[in-house]
Order: C-alpha cells, then sequence, then structure tokens
C-alpha cells in the first residue's frame, strides 16, 4: 500500500498562485488509475470501522465522498459555503489558510460553511472526507456541525496534509485525523508517523517533566509517542505520558509542530506539541524504555542541544514563555 501510494504522491503538481501554494489534487483525478487506487486504499483503511454517514467538504471533498461512498455502500453528504443548499441547514463560520481580499484590497469576510439538518441523525458516526489539510479551519467548522446535530465525528480523513501550518494541532485535536501524503521540506511523502510530545508541568510545584530515552535514540526528550490508528492526539497524549512517565494529565493545550525528514533518524515524524499540567504521585517510566526525571527549575534545564528530536528548543521557550504568562498574571492581579 505505501509503495501505490507514494507513485501517485509522485504524480501532485505544485503551483504558487496569487501567492498561495497549491498541490494540485486534479493531477489524481484526471489519471483513472491513481484515482481507482486512491479510492480503493480510502475504503481499505476504513473497512472496519462503524460509519454511517460520510461528508464531503466543499468543494474536491465532494469527489471523495462521492467515490466512497459508492465503494462502501455508505450515504454521503456535502457541506458547503453559503447558499449551495436547499432546505434547513445550520452552519459555522471559518477562515483560510490565507487571506483573501476584495477588488479594493479590503479583506474579506469569514467563510460560512452550511450542513443541511435533514441527514445527520443523533448518535450517527460520521466520517468527514477533503483532498487537503492545512490550518484546519473548513474541517473543525463541519465537526461542530456535526456535534450539533448530536452525531459523533468518527475520523476526518485527507489525501494531503501540510503540517507546517498546524490545522491538526491547532484545531483538531479532539478528533481521529489520518492523512495519506504529508508534504515536508516541499516533498510529497507517504507513511510519515504523527505523533504527541508534552510539555509537562507538575501542578503543585511548576516542576518541569522530561524523560531520559533508554531504547532506540537514545537522549532526553519530553515525554511523548505515536499516535495511534483511530485515535486524536489528544486520547494519545494522555495515554503516553501514562505510560511514559506514570503521571496523569487530562487538559492540553496546542503548542507548535515539529516537523522536519531528518529530525527523527528512524525516518519523517511529524510532532504536535502540546503543554499540560499533571497531577503526579510516583514516576514510573516505561521499563527499558524511559527514565522520567524532574527539572525544578528553568536554569537546571540541560542545554538545547543535548535533546533529541529538536525537543531543546521547543522546551526552552515554552517554558520561559510559561513564565512569562505568570509573570503578566501576577502584574494584572
Amino acid at each position: 500500500m505505501t509503495f501505490t501510494m507514494q507513485v501517485i504522491a509522485n504524480g501532485l503538481t505544485y503551483s504558487d498562485h496569487h501567492d498561495v501554494q497549491f498541490w494540485d489534487f486534479n493531477s489524481i483525478t484526471t489519471d483513472s488509475a491513481k484515482w481507482k487506487l486512491l479510492i480503493d486504499m480510502i475504503a481499505e483503511h476504513h473497512k472496519d470501522d462503524e460509519i454511517d454517514m460520510i461528508i464531503g467538504l466543499d468543494a474536491r471533498g465532494f469527489l471523495l465522498s462521492g467515490a466512497l461512498g459508492y465503494a462502501m455502500g455508505i450515504n454521503h453528504v456535502s457541506a458547503r459555503k453559503a447558499g449551495k443548499l436547499p432546505g434547513e441547514t445550520i452552519y459555522e463560520e471559518y477562515g483560510k489558510e490565507y487571506v483573501e481580499t476584495d477588488e479594493s484590497g479590503n479583506v474579506k469576510e469569514r467563510d460560512q460553511l452550511h450542513l443541511q439538518t435533514a441527514y445527520i441523525k443523533p448518535g450517527m458516526r460520521v466520517l468527514i472526507l477533503d483532498d487537503v489539510l492545512a490550518t484546519g479551519g473548513t474541517a473543525e467548522a463541519c465537526c461542530k456541525l456535526v456535534e450539533r446535530l448530536g452525531a459523533t465525528v468518527a475520523g476526518i480523513t485527507v489525501v494531503i496534509e501540510l503540517p507546517e501550518l498546524g490545522g491538526r494541532g491547532e484545531k483538531l485535536l479532539p478528533y481521529p485525523v489520518h492523512s495519506f501524503i504529508t508534504i515536508m521540506e516541499g516533498q510529497p511523502l507517504v507513511g510519515v508517523e504523527y505523533c504527541v510530545d508534552m510539555f509537562t508541568q507538575c501542578k503543585m510545584t511548576g516542576a518541569l517533566l522530561l524523560i531520559e530515552r533508554l531504547g532506540e535514540v537514545p537522549g532526553i526528550a519530553m515525554p511523548g509517542g505515536r499516535i495511534d490508528p483511530g485515535e486524536s492526539a489528544l486520547t494519545a497524549a494522555e495515554r503516553e505520558l501514562a505510560e511514559e512517565t506514570g503521571a496523569v494529565a487530562t487538559d492540553f493545550t496546542y503548542v507548535t509542530t515539529l516537523t522536519g525528514i531528518a529530525r527523527d533518524p528512524r525516518g519523517p515524524k511529524v510532532s504536535i506539541v502540546m503543554e499540560t499540567v499533571a497531577h503526579v504521585g510516583p514516576l514510573a517510566g516505561e521499563v527499558g524504555k524511559t527514565d522520567p526525571f524532574w527539572v525544578n527549575s528553568q536554569s537546571d534545564l540541560p542545554p538545547a542541544e543535548t535533546f533529541v528530536f529538536a525537543h531543546g528548543q521547543v522546551v526552552h521557550d515554552t517554558w520561559a514563555a510559561t513564565l512569562q504568562g505568570r509573570s503578566s498574571e501576577a502584574l494584572a492581579s
């Protein structure tokens, strides 16, 4: 499957139009063999999932939802911009990854995404499809619409993801997201692993929780690990933190997204970095894999260059921002 998808990825064309970067999905849809392979692979990926409805996002998500609905025998509907759907609809406003202006140079209003109320029923499990995930605004708006109608977002699946724009972390943390092709350093890559890493401080003392990695890629790092198939970044963060340190946390906020083909010697990975405050008892690492430890002050932090996976600068910068935020709150009070 990975080899076949890489063939599809290699056929993508790139253009830079009016300062907007496009990876052209039409290079797939105009090759019938690649298009069939793509739909077959999406269907294979979701064959064991419980899905009651597929939603295609305006506009090229319509192509995917129609084809996948046919391939899997599942009903599908379209989420569209204002004025495009008949009957009763609900809507959410959202912003794009780029700023649109009118002929006078004025910034246009935010778009609206509409969904008909007649087809999404309470209790349904809904799969959301689109061609590209960039900043995540359209997908987030659709998730909100689905939940307002009493249904559950079973997952968000896209063909192409641009992780440097932060959409998965900034707006889609609570939802399972899957992408087949990742654009990293200008290259379309297949099989990129998505992970979470946590900047974790003790609720009582403010000390920072780090790990010494003992297995492959040894060194100092934030606690973290792989997002499992069908798992949201938030669920992965809670699970990985407990597995690697014994700490428990349930409230996570997005910090940044780490990318880079050579960042991890095991292969290209994308990391969603989150900040949390942990309720901590005795620390307990994974046997033979992690040894968790506390850093009690920023001055005691190991140098940034001693961290693996480019974690060092993120850790130093995040702690500095945290201390600055606390100082500002103290002055305000």
